[in-house]
């Protein structure tokens, strides 16, 4: 299988590093079946019907709403695991970015690629899920055990 990869400069939450708009970050996806690797960058194609096939959904966008995958990268300078944001507006992909993850943030997502799914599983305890969708009950233990939001002051 060949991989697919967002690719964006996206700063390290550990040592501040912008990394290069490329496969290093291994933001990795498997949304393409193509014959080759693929990189999707802002203003790329992504057909939205993949998303439920190949992600584990958090809750169904609405009508009209930007779609949220909640993705993983590494950073090639320290190693450092970090989460990221991609959004989809009408299959365009409109934001590539590392974010911080915690309870009020996991809300805004719709999806989640399986190995940020793995990560989440891995730091926090396995997220319930039934045939690619995580259960209510799943959703909320994570919402419980995620760091609260930063408080800024």
């Amino acid at each position: 299988m060949y991989l697919t990869y967002f690719v964006a400069p996206l700063r390290c939450r550990n040592c501040g590093t912008v990394s290069a708009a490329d496969e290093t970050t291994l933001m990795e996806s498997s949304l393409r079946h193509r014959d080759e690797s693929a990189l999707i960058r802002v203003g790329d194609y992504v057909d939205p019907q993949l998303l439920e096939r190949r992600y584990l959904t958090i809750r169904a966008p609405e009508s009209g709403e930007p779609i949220r995958l909640l993705e993983m990268w590494t950073c090639p300078t320290c190693g450092f695991v970090n989460w990221g944001e991609v959004v989809l507006r009408d299959g365009l992909v409109e934001r590539i970015e590392s974010v911080t993850l915690d309870a009020a943030r996991l809300q805004d997502f719709h999806y989640v690629t399986l190995s940020a799914g793995d990560e989440l599983e891995a730091r926090y305890g396995p997220p319930a899920s039934d045939d690619g969708v995580l259960r209510p009950e799943g959703v909320e233990r994570l919402l419980l055990v995620l760091p609260p939001p930063a408080v800024s002051g």
